[in-house]
């Protein structure tokens, strides 16, 4: 089963989430990468009880936007659980990769969770690790599984601290403390 693509990826999260920290009345999600939407907002707050979502993206909102985001999540000493949906698959360079895992590092507290989903692309190549670029749109995609990340989120996490499900192409770090 795999829900890689819009609100459905925030369906395999779901089982994942914690209850809110001791001390705190909600569980604070920050969301990176995802668009100008705020559709997964809307849909984690619908569905987890006692759980605020803050969405950062520095491609599709604005500089104030992403500044107030993280102003609340540095208020709150850190978000318990990070997300990133299907961004390491679309991002080709390793360098702006790491960047992007080490900004999810820097957000979730120690001990909290981040939860990365990676859509493994279209047949046939789903899966294959042969990405397709797309230089007149000027996309690309990894089509690739959540393992062929594991060694980069490690990077950034610790060997040890992280595992990749190819059923649901997703990776679960969690932040040492």
């Amino acid at each position: 089963r795999d829900q890689t693509e819009g609100v459905a990826a925030f369906g395999d999260v779901l089982p994942l989430l914690p209850p809110p920290r001791s001390g705190r009345s909600e569980l604070m999600l920050l969301d990176v990468g995802g668009g100008r939407s705020n559709a997964g907002k809307r849909f984690l707050e619908a569905s987890v009880p006692r759980v605020h979502v803050e969405a950062v993206d520095p491609y599709n909102r604005s500089e104030a936007e992403n500044l107030a985001a993280e102003k609340v999540v540095e208020e709150a000493d850190g978000a318990d659980v990070v997300t990133s949906m299907s961004v390491l698959n679309v991002v080709q360079e390793k360098s702006s990769r790491t960047e992007h895992l080490s900004f999810l590092r820097r957000a979730v507290r120690p001990g909290g969770l981040v939860i990365i989903k990676v859509w493994a692309g279209l047949w046939p190549q789903r899966g294959t690790g042969e990405p397709t670029v797309d230089e007149a749109r000027g996309s690309y995609q990894a089509n690739a599984w959540a393992s062929s990340f594991l060694p980069e989120v490690e990077d950034a996490f610790g060997k040890g601290w992280a595992y990749a499900d190819n059923n649901l192409n997703m990776i679960v770090a969690v932040r040492a403390r």
